[in-house]
């Protein structure tokens, strides 16, 4: 019954992985989080450009994550010589970095419960478990695998500084420091930190809570000190104006509650039934699990309030969720635990074909950069003779063609902050109203008639004139450039 569980969740595993190679070697733009979002910011980077700039100057991106994937990345791109004007084998690269971390975070993880004793089959098959109910997110040209694998090394070592009879301090003083890495890859990682340093004061540890505080204190006031002296005031503008999307119940609940509700709520209900057992009466390691799992769970649910969440926010607590069962396994004599690779067979094999299946119709689904590259050649062709000019290519992944002559790349991004008044995009109504804006690009059709346009960001489209229509894109020309007889 072993050898059968760990080569069914061997061959999910390699499923999964036919998952990603289908990512990373197609040419799909955004095959979901809006990845041609990080792919523009990665291209600049790789072409010499700041990460994080003022977002109410041009060409106004929004860089809403930390950094370590973006110059990971772009090292990268520039490493093997790649194009970061093709955004194609620039998307591609970022989706192989975080295929890559995906690899390394599920090894980190399986030795972690074959060394508490999980077992070969059943370790194998809670990791085979958890990167399928991830979905494609791991795979994506997005820092959540960076935040996953720093994440769970990070659990590693408070783990290591609580378990046994005496706490380890000088675990507790590198946890505490590596807590303030951990948000480099995406923000969200700031959380564990803050999560030990509770733990520690609830479990009555004062004196290391102090010492764990004091660290993780230490480690911020050095990231962020850096980031200042590189970035400036851009730094935080970025990473926590842009984050700022507002909150809405309604989408949380469609793109976040539900699939975790739907498709992984058995496991997520043992895992905090084992969580609440063990919160007062186990020693300090399978409390700090149980403690990390809950506290995991509410954060997810809290922050995927945001709007722009989704099912992603959940994959570190399903992860601690396997710890959890995997500890239980190995609590368990042998003549219990062995029924339970009965269950964990017909639960795979029930569950992970049509997840995978999911996933691979999710990965296919994406629209190509291949299809995008007539209307970019014509955008190129139609700035070529005006060096200082910008185009405006409204929400859509051929902007990556261009990446140092388009404006608001993120636009989605750039759009909520306008709505909720988070920066000021005057200076994009003052470079369209001046001409320096030739080019605009829209899905849909604008009015034939100037005053009846829709403003963009605040500015005024009464200025522009149609050109013609490239697949389902609509192109149109600042009068500026136009024949006199055209005006």
């Amino acid at each position: 019954m072993k050898i059968a569980l760990a080569i069914l969740a061997l061959a999910i595993l390699i499923g999964n992985g036919f998952v990603a190679a289908t990512a990373i070697s197609q040419d799909g733009a955004d095959i979901v989080g809006v990845e041609q979002s990080v792919t523009h910011a990665m291209q600049r980077l790789a072409l010499g450009n700041p990460l994080y700039i003022d977002p109410e100057k041009p060409p106004f991106a929004l860089i809403q994550y930390t950094p370590l994937h973006y110059q990971t990345s772009a090292a990268v791109v520039r490493t093997l010589g790649i194009d970061p004007h093709d955004p194609a084998a620039t998307t591609n690269v970022g989706r192989t970095v975080s295929a890559c971390l995906w690899l390394a975070t599920i090894a980190l993880v399986f030795v972690w419960l074959v060394r508490m004793d999980a077992g070969f089959a059943i370790a194998l098959a809670l990791v085979a478990w958890w990167t399928t109910q991830s979905g494609v997110w791991w795979f994506l040209n997005r820092p959540d695998s960076a935040e996953s694998l720093l994440h769970f090394v990070v659990l590693a070592m408070a783990t290591r500084s609580v378990s046994g009879e005496r706490t380890s301090l000088g675990w507790v003083v590198v946890t505490g420091l590596a807590s303030a890495a951990v948000g480099l890859a995406k923000q969200n990682g700031w959380f564990l930190g803050g999560a030990f340093v509770v733990f520690l004061f609830a479990t009555g540890r004062r004196p290391t809570a102090y010492v764990a505080f004091t660290s993780l204190a230490v480690g911020h006031l050095v990231l962020h000190f850096l980031a200042w002296r590189v970035w400036g005031e851009a730094w935080p503008r970025n990473i926590f104006g842009a984050l700022d999307n507002g909150l809405s119940l309604d989408r949380a609940a469609i793109l976040a509650y539900q699939p975790v509700a739907f498709q992984a709520a058995a496991i997520v209900a043992v895992a905090f039934s084992l969580s609440w057992r063990w919160r007062k009466r186990s020693e300090g390691g399978r409390q700090w699990l149980a403690f990390a799992f809950a506290a995991s769970l509410v954060f997810a649910a809290v922050t995927a309030l945001k709007i722009g969440s989704a099912d992603n926010y959940f994959i570190d607590a399903f992860g601690i969720a396997a710890l959890l069962m995997g500890r239980a396994v190995a609590d368990l004599d042998r003549s219990r635990a062995l029924p339970l690779h009965a269950v964990a067979i017909a639960f795979l094999a029930l569950y992970a074909p049509f997840k995978i299946l999911e996933s691979k119709r999710i990965a296919d689904s994406a629209p190509t950069y291949s299809s995008l590259r007539p209307l970019a050649d014509r955008v190129a062709k139609l700035l070529a003779d005006k060096p200082n000019a910008w185009a405006f290519i409204h929400d859509s992944p051929a902007s990556c063609f261009l990446p140092e002559r388009t404006l608001a790349p993120q636009f989605l991004l750039a759009h909520i902050a306008y709505q909720r008044a988070k920066f000021s995009f005057d200076a994009f109504a003052e470079l369209v109203a001046h001409g320096e804006v030739a080019v605009v690009v829209f899905r849909q059709k604008l009015s034939s008639q100037p005053g009846d346009r829709p403003k963009i960001l605040g500015a005024s489209l009464e200025e522009f004139t149609f050109v013609e229509t490239v697949g389902q894109w609509h192109v149109y020309l600042h009068n500026r450039y136009q024949p006199p007889a055209v005006r």
